[in-house]
Parts: structure tokens; sequence; C-alpha cells
């Protein structure tokens, strides 16, 4: 799955970056890196740019063909126990 196809609040770990050199250095400038954990808050309206998602403290904008570089896989979440 990419980052583009993720749901709003939907949290999951970058499994790995394809895009052209200058792309993969930009997104790992601001934090996207494989092993970390993001989630997208917000798209664009009308299926344009850009998208907002949260990596670590930190709310970082990309433009959907950039998301559409980022695999990633959601993370299970934990159920409390009752």
């Amino acid at each position: 799955m990419r980052i583009d196809q993720l749901t709003p609040g939907t949290v999951a770990h970058i499994v790995a970056i394809d895009l052209d050199e200058l792309g993969e250095r930009r997104l790992r400038e601001h934090g996207l890196d494989e092993g970390v954990e993001v989630e997208l808050l917000h798209r664009a309206a009308f299926g344009a740019d850009p998208l907002a998602v949260r990596v670590g403290n930190a709310c970082v904008a990309m433009r959907r063909s950039q998301a559409a570089g980022v695999t990633v896989r959601v993370a299970q979440r934990l159920e409390a126990a009752e």
C-alpha cells in the first residue's frame, strides 16, 4: 500500500521510498525514512495536492505524486483489555 492510498487517520510504517534521488532526499530531510511511523491527516479536496502527513510531532505536506512513491505497511492496532 502507498501513502496516497491511506484513509485519513490511518497509521502506517514506511517500508520503502521509490522516487528519484532528489525526491527521496527531500522526503528524508522531512523525517520520512524506512521504519518511520506516519499518519495521513488530511487530503485536499477533489483529489488535488497536497496531502498532510504526521511524522513524529510534525505535520508534513506532500504532493500526491510523492506519496505514491512511498510504500507503507498499516500498523496493527492494540485493543485495550476490558
